[in-house]
């Protein structure tokens, strides 16, 4: 897949990253999700292969793995004080196009408040991103946009649902969790 990783030190800034996840936020909700993705439902294995409704489509498991490493700007200080900062990224193909998929994660103090967001770009291009942060000193408050996060390509959903570092708190270079991320591909009536 190359070395294509879009990735700059501003998306770990506070103040570039939050907008995004306040733009939809009514005044004073301290609990706020933005578009979530409609939720996989009905899963079932046939032969061996899993199946999956979402958004009144059935779908199966396309088979396509996804291996999670450090991203570059895990390596480089960060302008903000962070109490932890990380980066991951896959990359993939989805038919002919290129997939990449940055992971951001910061943590900052004062209130304590998590940061965790997905970018999902196709050909090299930015498609969607996901996401949000939350705090937890002084009462907890959440702000969510596109998360769960799907993205389609052709006929092919990408589906996201789970951070690959947990909200409260991170170690450094450690992933939370793996199977985060799911691939299927669209079928008409196959096993309906």
């Amino acid at each position: 897949m190359g070395g294509f990783c879009p990735a700059i030190p501003e998306w770990w800034k506070s103040d570039v990253f939050r907008p995004f996840y306040q733009e939809l936020v009514p005044f004073g909700d301290p609990d706020f999700r933005a578009t979530p993705a409609a939720p996989l439902e009905n899963r079932q294995v046939i032969n061996g292969v899993e199946y999956v409704t979402c958004a009144g489509n059935r779908w199966r498991d396309a088979g396509i793995p996804i291996q999670w490493t450090p991203g570059p700007i895990s390596q480089f200080p960060l302008s903000e004080p962070h109490i932890m900062s990380d980066h991951w990224h896959t990359s993939f193909t989805v038919r002919t196009h290129s997939v990449h998929i940055d992971f951001v994660s910061f943590l900052r103090g004062g209130p304590r408040t998590g940061y965790r967001e997905y970018r999902v770009y196709c050909d090299e291009e930015e498609i969607k991103r996901g996401g949000g942060y939350a705090g937890f000193i002084g009462g907890n408050f959440t702000h969510q946009r596109n998360w769960p996060l799907a993205v389609e390509i052709e006929d092919h959903l990408i589906y996201i649902n789970r951070l690959l570092q947990w909200w409260p708190e991170s170690d450094n270079g450690k992933i939370s969790a793996e199977a985060v991320c799911s691939v299927w591909v669209r079928v008409d009536n196959e096993y309906s």
